[in-house]
């Protein structure tokens, strides 16, 4: 999304002619819109994988959703997103920028 948007902004609707920058704020973007979409389930995740046994019955994932909630509330879901989202920014930003310089490259090489 970001990408078309810059894309539209700044160079009248030609991605292949974005600068670094643009694509690295535009992963920037992702990274940061992946991690508020995603970090209550990578609470979960973490929860059960610091459990002291593994899971015994179906309904876990719905079972520790629940013991999180009643124990620290939509705050316990969140505990320690700032730190993830700090680190997400640059490096979502230089991940999605090599993809589309090296794919920018190795298409302007192979045509």
């Amino acid at each position: 999304f970001a990408k078309r948007r810059f894309a539209d902004l700044l160079t009248d609707g030609d991605a292949s002619k974005l600068s670094p920058l643009p694509l690295m704020l535009s992963g920037s973007l992702g990274g940061v819109s992946y991690w508020v979409a995603c970090y209550p389930l990578d609470v979960i995740k973490s929860r059960v994988q610091n459990g002291s046994a593994p899971p015994r019955r179906m309904g876990y994932i719905a079972e520790t959703a629940r013991n999180i909630m009643a124990e620290q509330g939509v705050k316990g879901f969140f505990r320690g997103f700032s730190p993830s989202v700090i680190r997400s920014i640059p490096a979502a930003g230089v991940t999605f920028a090599t993809y589309e310089l090296v794919m920018r490259a190795l298409n302007n090489n192979l045509m």
